[in-house]
């Protein structure tokens, strides 16, 4: 097994329709203590999003369960980087939250889990979240 491997989602997140999934399926959710696993079951929400919507809020976390997300640095034109299924949007915030951060916006249809990211700061800590 290659080292790369064990940092993929499986096959079935990946291949899986968006309507059956939910946030036990996500990759980065699966590694994080169980303490913050239920902090996050229980403060977040399943929302799906239309191409190139409405922003996504600031201050929660976005669990990226199908589609994808681009950041737009100032609220400009060009997209600079994409958040794929499988990633995590916001750990910036959740970090610095008085730091004007990139205007994230779905490019595609896309599910997304979020948590408020003060729920996720205060179960794990700065320290844990520094070295995720």
């Amino acid at each position: 097994m290659s080292r790369l491997s064990s940092f993929s989602p499986s096959r079935a997140f990946i291949t899986a329709p968006a309507r059956e999934l939910g946030v036990a399926d996500h990759p980065v959710f699966q590694a994080l203590p169980l303490e913050a696993r239920k902090r996050i079951e229980a403060t977040g929400r399943l929302q799906r999003t239309q191409s190139f919507g409405r922003a996504l809020a600031e201050h929660e976390l976005h669990f990226v369960l199908n589609g994808a997300v681009g950041l737009f640095p100032g609220a400009g034109d060009i997209c600079v980087s994409l958040v794929p299924a499988g990633a995590v949007q916001g750990w910036d915030c959740a970090l610095w939250p008085t730091s004007p951060g990139p205007v994230a916006i779905p490019l595609v249809e896309t599910l997304l889990f979020s948590p408020p990211a003060a729920s996720i700061l205060d179960t794990l800590g700065r320290d844990w979240l520094t070295r995720l």
